[in-house]
């Protein structure tokens, strides 16, 4: 639906894999990638931040044709 408010095609960011260190440090509130960085997801998660810090602001500043 964000691709058809927009205009153009919204791009999967990332798929994570289930991990059971993810959900037991969502649990605890304590972050995979400070506790367990060498976990899938965690490395997973590592990618993506990289991916986002290295890109344009995408739809920033964007108006949306979104309805009330």
């Amino acid at each position: 639906r964000l691709a058809e408010l927009a205009g153009e095609p919204v791009p999967l960011l990332a798929q994570l894999p289930v991990s059971v260190r993810l959900r037991q440090g969502s649990d605890a509130g304590e972050p995979v990638v400070l506790t367990e960085p060498s976990d899938s997801a965690a490395a997973a998660i590592l990618r993506l931040a990289d991916q986002l810090a290295t890109e344009p602001n995408g739809l920033q500043g964007k108006r949306l044709k979104l309805q009330s």
